[in-house]
């Protein structure tokens, strides 16, 4: 091809046969230009790849011919070249000068250019640029070919590394938790177990903190160990659901939290300790949730999935570890309970017999005296008033015994009343006056007048205050003190019994209301009792809804007694003459008057125990009632239907048939002989269960053993009156 030349130049120096040479048969593209950069030369090379003709370019200004050069801001490489500057178009930012396809290819891709552009001289100087185009699209491709083969090799060298270091790491942590595991299930003890755990995975995580918490019955979280953690938060409680262990505890799976943390009663800790990321397991076990193993980072993204994974193998073993060691320490305490609860019932046993003893010695030894007839009449009356005594005593100590079984086994009931606490008080302290003025005791009262009235059962509040005032003039010396107070709050009541006696230890304090422990349980102790009175104080005041406190400055200095019971909205008036009170003491008459009314009563009297048969007979006797007896049911029956009796006095406990069988056979007998006699059941079985059974057997009246003959006479009596008014 030949090139035409609009105006001949200095070009025309150039050797036009190596022009025309590499117009033709160059494997490069070659542009020329003058120093006002218009094109001079234009090869075969690029009219084949630029599809555009040499006579249609040259003369053209080469940057207006491809605005796009100074658009990409080559036009400065051109520039240069007229400065005497050569320069190479970096591949990295220009993959090409002018666009063109290559010809290696045939997917069309644009061409990987290689571009020099260098000054066009002439005895040193500048008369033009001359710039070379190379095609590199093949070049660059088998780089690029042998770069992706390096990285990939590099990728896969890489991953080699990663898994042997991973192998290596989950080698090391198998290790770190067979030591954790191997740490924990050597520890007995539930808190040096938590405390290695925490220390240990804190160190093996490379952690800020560690900690962990056990759940509550009501799904509060109770903080047991930390590590890395300055503040004290041992026992400190975090509320069910809340914060971030909350969340753990609630979802029972893994999680990590980064950057904003759930709120917390913790909340100042955690930023003072510029925690910024969390991770927390739950503790399982068989799905029940023990607690929360938890971990803190000062920096974000500092927990993989790796460590969580080993965070819930870890948790899974401390849990298994806990339960065991809780189950141990849970067998071990039962056996201890178990051990103090038979020598308490030993001690209890060895207490009872001797306090059951004590008094039937006396009861026995007198008795032997009065039937030997050596006495004179003065000591007879003093044999017979210590009989009665040590007998009243025997009867509370069973009283108490059967108080503590009703309180065990739940059969206790209240009979809620309206009560006046005052008057209450006034009986219970007319029941102890005699014993503290035996011992020169001042009994001291401070009584708030405005007390009213409250709900309650009159004889078991009538039993709390008694057994606190007999308790403390018990453990009060000769001449002490005995303060009693009653004070009236807007809500409740409260008693205070405080003395001046020997006081209570500190060791002791804490046990003072259980059953059957007592401060002194020595062969040696100074006073007597089965240690139940305070016992029975708190049951009942708990039964009515009250609290009972004791507080003492120590052995020697006196202790104090509290009752709080609820008061009853407004008053209501009451008779005081209706309460009854059962507690006899020595005070009481010896002998009783006899009514009229009893006078010619004829009265049935059975009973299988001759020693009671006879005490109720020769007291109704005395009375001028006309007795019969019977030994058994059988006997009192046949004795029914022959004596036709106004009263029938029956015990429940006999041999065959009992009462509640032999009332029933009476209520049945032909023609209504045995509906209008009035019948009493006198019975050992005393407690409310046995007296509703007795009325609904048929008895209109059921009275306890040992009933006084005072008080078998008084309901008799009654029973009569109701008689004449209907």
């Amino acid at each position: 091809m030949s090139t035409k030349y609009i105006k001949q130049t200095g070009s025309e120096r150039i050797d036009e046969a190596m022009l025309r040479w590499m117009n033709d048969h160059g494997g490069q593209g070659i542009i020329t230009t003058d120093d006002q950069l218009q094109i001079r030369s234009w090869n075969r090379w690029l009219e084949v790849h630029t599809n555009r003709k040499a006579e249609t370019m040259i003369g053209l200004n080469l940057l207006a011919a491809f605005p796009e050069l100074n658009e990409r801001k080559l036009g400065v490489y051109y520039q240069r070249a007229l400065e005497g500057q050569s320069g190479v178009l970096s591949q990295k930012f220009h993959r090409f000068l002018l666009e063109m396809q290559s010809s290696e290819t045939d997917d069309k891709e644009p061409m990987y250019q290689s571009v020099r552009i260098s000054p066009l001289l002439e005895q040193g100087v500048v008369i033009g640029t001359v710039t070379a185009i190379d095609d590199v699209t093949e070049r660059v491709r088998r780089e690029a070919e042998l770069q992706r083969q390096l990285e990939e090799r590099a990728h896969l060298l890489a991953a080699e590394s990663a898994a042997r270091n991973a192998a290596e790491s989950a080698s090391r942590r198998l290790q770190h938790l067979q030591m954790v595991t191997d740490e924990a299930f050597a520890q007995m003890s539930l808190e040096d177990l938590m405390i290695s755990s925490v220390t240990a995975i804190r160190s093996i995580l490379n952690a800020n903190t560690s900690s962990i918490l056990l759940t509550e019955p009501n799904g509060d979280l109770i903080v047991r160990a930390t590590d890395g953690i300055d503040v004290d938060l041992i026992g400190a409680r975090l509320p069910a659901g809340s914060g971030f262990a909350g969340l753990v505890a609630t979802e029972r799976r893994p999680q990590t939290i980064e950057g904003e943390l759930p709120p917390s009663p913790f909340s100042n800790i955690v930023e003072q300790l510029g925690t910024k990321a969390v991770s927390g397991v739950p503790l399982l076990v068989d799905k029940r949730l023990l607690g929360v193993l938890c971990i803190g980072n000062a920096e974000e993204r500092s927990i993989s999935d790796d460590d969580l994974r080993f965070m819930t193998l870890v948790g899974d073993r401390i849990a298994l570890a806990i339960e065991r060691v809780s189950l141990y320490n849970g067998e071990r305490e039962a056996r201890a309970q178990a051990e103090e609860a038979n020598r308490l019932k030993d001690q209890f046993l060895a207490t009872v017999s001797h306090e059951l003893r004590t008094p039937l010695n006396a009861i026995l030894g007198w008795a032997r005296m009065l039937t030997s007839g050596r006495i004179d009449e003065r000591t007879s009356k003093h044999a017979l008033e210590v009989i009665e005594r040590n007998a009243r005593a025997q009867a509370q100590l069973i009283d108490d015994l059967l108080d503590v079984s009703r309180i065990i086994s739940g059969k206790l009931r209240l009979n809620i009343c309206p009560v006046e606490p005052l008057h209450i008080l006034e009986l219970a302290i007319d029941a102890v006056r005699p014993a503290a003025e035996a011992k020169d005791i001042r009994l001291e009262k401070h009584l708030d007048p405005r007390t009213g009235t409250i709900p309650g059962d009159p004889d078991r509040i009538q039993q709390i205050i008694w057994n606190l005032l007999s308790n403390a003039i018990k453990f009060t010396p000769n001449g002490g003190r005995v303060i009693v107070t009653v004070a009236r709050a807007a809500s409740h009541i409260q008693f205070t019994v405080s003395d001046t006696g020997q006081g209570i230890s500190s060791e002791f304090l804490p046990f003072v209301f259980e059953r059957f422990r007592q401060a002194d349980s020595t062969v040696a102790r100074s006073h007597g009792g089965l240690g139940l009175g305070l016992a029975i104080v708190r049951h009942l005041t708990e039964l009515h809804g009250g609290t009972v406190q004791a507080t003492s400055e120590g052995v020697g200095l006196g202790a104090s007694f509290s009752v709080i019971l609820p008061v009853q909205v407004g008053t209501v008036a009451i008779n005081s003459a209706e309460l009854s009170v059962e507690r006899i003491t020595d005070t009481d008459r010896l002998s009783f008057d006899c009514p009229a009314t009893l006078d010619g009563l004829r009265v049935l009297i059975v009973d299988d125990e001759p020693d009671s048969l006879e005490m109720i007979e020769t007291a109704l006797k005395e009375c001028g009632a006309e007795t019969s007896i019977a030994r058994s049911s059988a006997a009192g029956l046949e004795a029914v239907m022959n004596t036709s009796p106004e009263i029938l006095i029956s015990d429940i406990e006999m041999p065959l048939d009992d009462g509640y069988s032999f009332i029933q056979k009476v209520r049945a007998l032909p023609n209504g002989a045995g509906t209008e006699i009035y019948a009493i059941a006198l019975t050992a079985h005393a407690n409310k269960d046995d007296q509703a059974r007795a009325l609904e057997a048929g008895f209109q009246l059921h009275l306890r053993k040992p009933v006084e003959p005072t008080i078998l006479v008084e309901k008799l009596t009654e029973l009569m009156k109701k008689q004449a008014k209907s």
